[in-house]
């Protein structure tokens, strides 16, 4: 997988992925393929951010769906 699509995955650009990660867009690359096996505590905390990352963006999805359900059960009142 691409570094770009990857990104798009979560939602994010390169820069915003390797913001997020704490990682260059070259280490990136480097780790999704497959050249860096070698875990540290940078790494941890990278996965950590960025599960965090996609919990909290899932979050908002489910609150945006609960509010536009909302509105449309007063509108459907209306009738």
């Amino acid at each position: 997988m691409k570094l770009k699509e990857y990104a798009a995955e979560f939602g994010l650009t390169v820069n915003e992925l390797s913001t997020l990660t704490g990682y260059s867009r070259m280490a990136l690359n480097e780790i999704l393929k497959g050249n860096s096996q070698k875990e540290s505590i940078q790494r941890r905390d990278a996965r950590r951010n960025l599960s965090k990352y996609a919990i909290d963006c899932c979050a908002d999805q489910i609150d945006a769906a609960q509010k536009t359900r909302d509105k449309r059960i007063k509108l459907i009142e209306l009738i």
